[in-house]
């Protein structure tokens, strides 16, 4: 399990949100030309693509999508760090192709949705997050982990104040994981403050 914070204070934050939403946006769901073809032929066979079951892409491939989050206060692997009050009825949304949390409307953050595809055993599962400038009124902790039934294979937790940053990390499957098994993201912290999932991918390492 590692992990990266990016320096991004060089860098102008809404030209590399609209530069990821611009490369997210060509690879949304129901755009594979393969599949494509395969639909036009006269016998209608199937693609034989790379992400069949059992065949491992020679690239990485998306494990989620930005419009399948659905909260799951029950899949919480960190349920004793809830505060004493959970409000999150609002402010989750796919914004522009990412997946965004604002935590001044959801103060405890726990959401999940199915992979998308196979993860082989050796496969590097890359996780990319982003986050505004982190405030709160006294110094604190926003904590993300990510969780694949109910194994947690990635966590950090990120100081408050803070400036904007990127974050990456990554985690070695120790094993296959079938597509379909439960993916859960677990997110919180102090103060009014947003997050997206900019991609969780797994390939080749």
């Amino acid at each position: 399990m590692a992990t990266r914070v990016m320096d991004t204070a060089q860098y102008d934050r809404t030209a590399i949100l609209v530069l990821v939403a611009g490369l997210l946006a060509c690879g949304q769901p129901g755009v594979d030309a393969e599949a494509t073809d395969a639909e036009a032929t006269d016998d209608g066979a199937e693609s034989s693509s790379s992400s069949e079951a059992g065949v491992r892409p020679s690239i990485p491939v998306d494990l989620v999508w930005p419009e399948l989050w659905v909260e799951d206060a029950q899949a919480d692997m960190f349920a004793g760090h809830a505060p004493s009050s959970v409000t999150c009825e609002f402010g989750f949304a796919n914004e522009f192709g990412l997946f965004e949390i604002d935590t001044g409307l959801c103060n405890y953050a726990v959401f999940s949705q199915s992979l998308a595809a196979e993860v082989f055993a050796g496969d590097r599962i890359a996780l990319v997050f982003t986050h505004d400038d982190l405030l709160a009124p006294t110094p604190a902790a926003a904590h993300i982990a990510v969780a694949i039934d109910e194994q947690v294979i990635w966590e950090i937790e990120v100081p408050i104040p803070g400036p904007y940053a990127i974050i990456e990390g990554e985690w070695i499957a120790d094993r296959s994981i079938a597509a379909g098994s439960k993916l859960v993201l677990h997110l919180h912290n102090h103060g009014y403050n947003s997050w997206r999932v900019i991609s969780i991918k797994s390939g080749p390492p």
